[in-house]
C-alpha cells in the first residue's frame, strides 16, 4: 500500500509530495519525496486500489507515556471539597476508596474503553504504569500478574500498542511506614515483583504490539537499596528495557525527601540510581536549575501530564528552562485521564508557561511555532520513553499517523493546521487517525 501525503512532518520539517510505502503488517518500508506529480503518474496513483491520497498535514502518532487505566473509572468523580485545604493527598484517599470495587472484570472494561478512546484521539501507544497487584481482599491473584494480563488484553482488543510497566510499591513513606488502607493492594516483595515481570516477559516478550518495562512507584514508596537491586536485575533480563518513576510531583514530597535524606528527590535519584536515556521521570514538577540540567545531561525523558498536574494542583513544570536552555526530552501522558486528548495536554503545557511568565509563545523557536516545536518534542520523547518504534515517519517504524485537514480552507499551511488543532477547542479541522496503515473509524461510523 502506498500513501501520498501532500504535507508530512519529516525529521522536524514539513515536506510536500511524500510517498509512504506500507507493508501488509502495517510497517513503513520506504519514505520518498517526489519532485512533482506528472499527470500520467497522478492518474495511475489515483486509479490504483492500493494507493491513498492524504490531504492536509500528516504527523506521526503519539505515545501516551503515563497511564493509570483504572483511574478512568474514577475521572471526574472527585471535583468537590473534602477538606479545608484539598490537595493531591486528599484526592488520593478518594482514589483508594474507588479501588475497593475494582476487580479484573471492571479493570478490563474500564481499560478497554479508555484505550479505544486513546486510539481515536491519535495515540498509538500507551505506557501503563501498573501498580494494582492484589485482589480487594489482599489475596494474591493466580497468576500473580493477572491484572497486567488484563490490561494487555484490553489494549490489544482496543487496537492500541502497550508498554506494560509493572510497578514496585513497598512502603507508605520515607519514614518506612507500612502500606495502609488502599495502598495495600499495591504491595509486592522483590521476589514477587520479579515473578510478575518474568511472567509478562515470557508471555509478551516477542509481541510486536507489546513492550514490558518496569517502574518504581516513587522514592517515598521504594527504598533506594531495594530499587537499585530491582533495576540491576531488570537490566540483566532486558538490557534495553525502559524504567519509569514518579518523582518530585508534590512540594510535600520534596520536603519529606529533604528531611529523610538531606537531598531533593531528583537530586537523590540522580545520585543513587544509574539514570540514563532508558529512564522516564514522571512529573518532575519541582526542579532546581541544576536538577533540570542533570536530567537533560542524563538523556532521560521527563513524562509530563499537564491536565492531571493542573487538576491535582501539583504545580507548573519549568518547561522553558528544560526544553530551550538544556535542551531536554519530554513525553506527554494522560495519568488520571481527566483528558484523553493529546491536543489538550500540549495546550495546557504551553498555556501554563504563559500564565507563569505572563508572556506569549514560550515553547517555540524562530523556525518552529509552538505547535511544531511541542509536537516534535513529544513525538520523539514519547517513543524513547516507551522503547517503541515510532515518533518519526521513517522506514522501520509502524505506519501510525494523524492527518489534519481543513476542507473549507485547503490553503492553510500545515504548521497552522497543527497550531489550530492544539490551541483552538474545538478546532475547525478534520482529524483522521491511521494505525498500522489502517484508518481508525470514529465511533458510530
Amino acid at each position: 500500500m502506498k500513501f501520498l501525503c501532500r504535507w508530512a512532518r519529516i525529521s522536524g520539517s514539513w515536506q510536500t509530495n511524500v510517498e509512504l510505502t506500507v507493508d501488509s503488517a502495517g510497517w513503513i518500508t520506504a519514505v520518498q519525496q517526489l519532485p512533482s506529480w506528472p499527470g500520467s503518474r497522478e492518474a495511475e496513483f489515483r486509479a490504483g486500489a492500493d494507493c491513498v491520497e492524504l490531504e492536509g498535514a500528516v504527523l506521526p502518532a503519539l505515545a501516551n507515556v503515563h497511564s493509570h487505566a483504572f483511574q478512568w473509572g474514577f475521572a471526574g468523580a472527585s471535583e468537590f471539597r473534602t477538606a479545608e485545604r484539598d490537595s493531591f493527598w486528599t484526592w488520593r484517599e478518594q482514589m483508594f476508596a474507588f479501588l475497593e470495587q475494582l476487580d479484573p472484570e471492571r479493570m478490563y472494561s474500564v481499560a478497554r474503553d479508555l484505550y479505544q478512546r486513546m486510539r481515536r484521539a491519535g495515540y498509538a501507544w500507551v505506557g501503563e504504569f501498573h501498580y494494582v497487584h492484589t485482589a480487594p481482599d489482599l489475596s494474591a491473584y493466580r497468576p500473580r500478574g493477572l491484572l497486567g494480563e488484563v490490561l494487555v488484553s484490553a489494549a490489544r482488543d482496543a487496537g492500541l500498542g502497550i508498554c506494560l510497566l509493572p510497578t514496585l510499591y513497598q512502603r507508605g513513606g520515607f519514614d518506612e511506614r507500612p502500606l495502609a488502607g488502599g495502598q495495600r493492594r499495591f504491595g509486592l516483595s522483590e521476589s514477587e515483583f520479579q515473578e510478575v515481570v518474568e511472567t509478562a516477559l515470557s508471555r509478551w516478550g516477542d509481541h510486536s504490539g507489546v513492550r514490558v518495562g518496569i517502574a518504581l512507584h516513587s522514592l517515598r514508596a521504594v527504598a533506594a537499596p531495594s530499587g537499585r537491586r530491582v533495576v540491576e536485575w531488570f537490566r540483566r533480563q532486558v538490557p534495553h528495557g525502559v524504567i519509569h518513576i514518579h518523582v518530585a510531583e508534590q512540594e510535600q514530597e520534596v520536603a519529606d525527601c529533604l528531611a529523610a535524606t538531606g537531598r531533593r528527590p531528583v537530586e537523590f535519584l540522580l545520585d543513587e540510581f544509574p539514570v540514563d536515556r532508558q529512564w522516564c521521570l514522571i512529573h518532575a514538577t519541582h526542579l532546581t536549575a541544576d536538577e533540570s540540567r542533570r536530567i537533560a545531561d542524563s538523556g532521560a525523558v521527563v513524562g509530563l501530564c499537564p491536565t492531571t498536574e493542573a487538576n491535582l494542583g501539583d504545580g507548573i513544570f519549568s518547561a522553558e528552562e528544560f526544553l530551550l536552555r538544556q535542551p531536554g526530552r519530554i513525553g506527554i501522558g494522560g495519568d488520571s485521564h481527566v483528558a484523553i486528548n493529546p491536543w489538550a495536554e500540549l495546550r495546557q503545557l504551553e498555556t501554563s508557561q504563559r500564565l507563569r511568565t505572563r508572556r506569549r509563545a514560550i515553547l517555540c523557536t524562530s523556525e518552529d511555532s509552538c505547535g511544531e516545536f511541542l509536537y516534535d518534542a513529544v513525538a520523539r520523547g514519547g517513543a524513547q520513553a516507551l522503547g517503541v518504534p515510532g515518533g518519526e515517519l521513517v522506514a522501520g517504524t509502524r505506519a501510525d499517523w494523524v492527518v489534519l485537514s481543513s476542507p473549507d480552507a485547503p490553503e492553510i499551511p500545515p504548521g497552522q493546521l497543527l497550531d489550530r488543532a492544539i490551541f483552538c477547542d474545538p478546532a475547525p479541522l478534520q482529524q483522521r487517525v491511521y494505525l498500522g496503515g489502517q484508518l481508525v473509524e470514529p465511533p458510530g461510523a
